[in-house]
């Protein structure tokens, strides 16, 4: 549905499958991509690990859940920056978006299934956070630009059928999903985008900032900062 939306526009599409718990086919993904387009000029890490651990308590949560919560939120998505690096590094440009969590950032104000998150989820988005800044410093002097993206609590199709659904409204409000696409499209293509590198960017608060979905009204307000 997103490629045809995408090409209703008149642009072009690549669907790719891959699994986050298997390197070879994100190796297979970028050869694919690279095999199509030629080159790559934007990297979104969007996609996490759905699976057992997620919502698990600490008392309940398994090696297995976490090494797969690792896996599937970190390890993975180190190995695609590190295929990515030296094609934007020879082109002289490009841009990696690292959508992280705020719950990486802070406590939950509840327990699981009252607004609250698992241990694993949590740890694991607090580890990619830090790669933004790192990555930063390490392509100092170069053309690269390395941000987190915050989403904020989105309404998407898979959080609509969550059972706590509710619950995370009524604390977080909640945001259309254009919201952090425009974000994503901003920090990829306007120039004031680069005074933010190595920097976390809280979509919600942005698209506010810039109207960057002017018919968007949130509930909450974001707060500053």
């Amino acid at each position: 549905e997103t490629a045809q939306a995408i090409e209703a526009l008149g642009r072009k599409a690549l669907p790719i499958r891959l699994d986050l718990l298997d390197l070879a086919s994100i190796d297979a993904a970028w050869d694919a991509a690279i095999a199509a387009w030629g080159r790559v000029d934007l990297l979104v890490n969007n996609g996490i690990y759905q699976g057992p651990g997620i919502m698990s308590p600490v008392e309940e949560l398994t090696q297995q859940q976490m090494q797969a919560l690792f896996q599937g939120n970190v390890f993975s998505q180190v190995h695609l920056i590190q295929r990515c690096l030296p094609h934007m590094l020879a082109r002289g440009s490009g841009t990696v978006i690292n959508v992280v969590s705020e719950s990486g950032m802070m406590d939950p104000p509840g327990p699981i299934g009252r607004g609250g998150w698992g241990f694993a989820y949590s740890a694991s988005k607090a580890a990619f956070i830090r790669m933004a800044g790192v990555m930063k410093v390490e392509y100092a002097g170069t053309a690269l630009q390395f941000f987190n993206m915050e989403p904020g609590f989105v309404l998407t199709e898979t959080m609509r059928l969550r059972p706590d659904m509710e619950a995370f409204a009524a604390l977080y409000g909640g945001a259309p999903m254009e919201v952090p696409a425009e974000t994503v499209a901003w920090l990829a293509t306007d120039p004031a985008a680069a005074e933010l590198n190595g920097q976390t960017v809280f979509a919600q608060r942005h698209a506010v900032k810039h109207n960057l979905v002017p018919e968007w009204q949130p509930k909450r307000r974001p707060r500053e900062g």
